[in-house]
């Protein structure tokens, strides 16, 4: 297991473009997100200029994960789907893809759930991971104490089949 690095949360700043660039366009990862297409410098910058909002009126609230120690954004991490109603929120996270690995993960979730409790007043935080193709976000989680609570089958389409996923909750 990869030591936790030490991680900062901030706001995305409109130096972050190629960071999103990068991410957003690593089609490594659409098998686990929603959106499957190319996003523009352009369409990223218009996004970068509305930031930040509220998480109460945009029902989401994306953080720039940095290293501690040398500021280099590492990273992004979501809190999407929120609820006032019942104080919870989807968290999702991506690293770029030479970050991986390192402990960054682990401790930006924990970063996240301290802003989640203390700044949002939520009780509740939950992941979607695909049940058994994407261990090492699977093995995140479970090592940041959530707990797995139930599998949708056949749920998300993925690489021409639709794959079960596992839900992930962590109470706050």
């Amino acid at each position: 297991m990869n030591t936790p690095r030490k991680v900062t949360l901030r706001a995305p700043e409109p130096e972050d473009l190629e960071l999103l660039y990068t991410i957003e366009n690593d089609s490594d990862t659409w098998d686990i997100c929603s959106a499957r297409i190319n996003y523009s410098r352009y369409a990223i910058k218009q996004y970068l200029a509305q930031q930040p909002q509220e998480i109460t009126t945009a029902g989401e609230v994306r953080l720039v994960i940095t290293d501690s120690d040398t500021g280099e954004a590492v990273g992004l991490i979501d809190l999407t789907s929120y609820s006032a109603t019942h104080r919870s929120a989807e968290i999702g996270i991506t690293l770029l893809r030479e970050q991986r690995g390192k402990g960054y993960g682990r401790s930006a979730i924990k970063a996240m759930e301290r802003y989640a409790k203390e700044a949002l007043n939520l009780r509740m935080i939950y992941a979607h991971t695909l049940a058994d193709r994407n261990s090492v976000a699977k093995n995140m989680f479970l090592h940041c104490n959530y707990i797995p609570v139930a599998v949708l089958p056949e749920w998300h389409f993925c690489n021409g089949e639709y794959v079960d996923l596992t839900v992930f909750k962590k109470n706050l």
